[in-house]
């Protein structure tokens, strides 16, 4: 017997809202917030000549303008919330599953066959 995949369907839209995204600015980078809510661990940095890097956890970036960054941020906001076991990020997050193991990091397809 074949197994049968769910299919969940969402009742808010996980699209990216530029709109929403606002930069708090500070010396050592600015805050990242989607619709008032602080993203962890983002950080937008801005470079020369209309530039800037949205760094994540002080180690992985990625380069755009400041429009293009604006784009990603929802999409890496709910990733990472996901990542952590959370239905999306902002306001209508909650716990997918509370019994769930923790996150397996390196494990490659070959590992998980049966």
């Amino acid at each position: 017997m074949a197994d049968k995949k769910m299919t969940v369907t969402l009742p808010f839209p996980l699209v990216s809202r530029p709109n929403g995204v606002e930069f708090q600015r500070y010396h050592e980078g600015s805050r990242v917030l989607v619709d008032s809510r602080i993203v962890p661990h983002l950080r937008l940095f801005e470079g020369a000549d209309g530039q800037a890097s949205l760094v994540l956890d002080g180690r992985f970036g990625v380069d755009g303008t400041e429009d293009e960054i604006r784009k990603w941020v929802c999409f890496v906001a709910h990733a990472m919330a996901v990542a952590a076991g959370y239905s999306c990020f902002g306001e209508q997050s909650a716990p997918m599953n509370p019994f769930k193991p923790g996150l397996s990091i390196g494990i490659t397809a070959t590992d998980t066959e049966g």
